[in-house]
């Protein structure tokens, strides 16, 4: 019986055990079975440093929102229910095989879409909870807030992958290049970014604020409609739309 550690950065990580071979092992099986174990330790070691990453971008992510709640309380449920919109159309059929290619997936969207306000726990407050209509270089500094979360999140860059860093940085950045913070347009600007945006609008105008009234359902479907490839892109608006319906008919049928 031969027995290999598996061993990186001097961390046993685990065995590779043969058991009995009816005529041994020749010196080319062991050689083989003592590269294979060497490389089930490089893979284990990627593995839980993978791990730990995830478990410290959860801690962060969970301890930025509740940041953000003790800062304002809008903020946090406004991130929340963008959050529930973004991932009903990271399901439609549409959207759904696009995710799928980008390397971060779902869980690396529903991060993004988490943590797409978490520079506006920089915005001062008298901007961040005025009761009016912001002035127009109040409304600059309240652009800031992408800027800013990179600065939030620059220590975790290299735990965060770019796809999520990209929808965080780019999500009022519009279709046609009309956004902020870079003027992107079109593919240019990442697809995590591109669902948020219009979840983030459409919450944006069926909320109550300090300023005004929300907008009801039907108004701001209309608007969302208005804008399809200026503003938002075609592709989310109609796999956004498709789900935003199905969801309030069948609310209106359990009621």
């Amino acid at each position: 019986q031969y027995i290999f550690p598996t061993v990186s950065s001097y961390q046993l990580l685990g065995f590779l055990i043969l058991g009995d071979k009816k005529d041994g092992y020749s010196p080319d099986d062991i050689e083989f079975f003592e590269d294979l174990a060497q490389r089930a330790a490089t893979h284990l070691s990627k593995l839980l440093i993978q791990e730990d990453a995830i478990k410290m971008l959860e801690t962060f992510k969970e301890d930025s929102l509740k940041e953000i709640d003790a800062k304002d309380n809008y903020t946090y449920w406004h991130t929340k229910r963008v959050a529930q919109y973004c991932l009903m159309t990271a399901r439609n059929r549409k959207v759904a095989p696009l995710i799928r290619k980008v390397p971060s997936g779902t869980w690396g969207f529903e991060l993004a879409a988490e943590l797409h306000d978490i520079g506006k726990k920089h915005i001062p407050d008298e901007i961040l909870k005025k009761k009016g209509a912001l002035s127009a270089q109040e409304y600059e500094i309240m652009k800031t807030h992408p800027e800013k979360s990179t600065e939030v999140i620059y220590k975790y860059s290299s735990c965060l992958k770019k796809d999520i860093l990209m929808g965080i940085i780019q999500h009022h950045e519009n279709y046609d290049g009309s956004g902020y913070m870079k003027g992107l347009a079109g593919n240019a600007i990442h697809l995590y970014a591109h669902i948020i945006h219009v979840a983030d609008a459409f919450d944006a105008m069926t909320s109550n604020r300090s300023y005004r009234s929300s907008f009801s359902k039907e108004v701001a479907i209309a608007e969302v409609r208005k804008n399809r490839g200026t503003q938002f892109h075609p592709l989310v608006t109609d796999a956004f739309m498709e789900e935003i319906e199905r969801s309030f008919a069948k609310q209106k049928v359990e009621m």
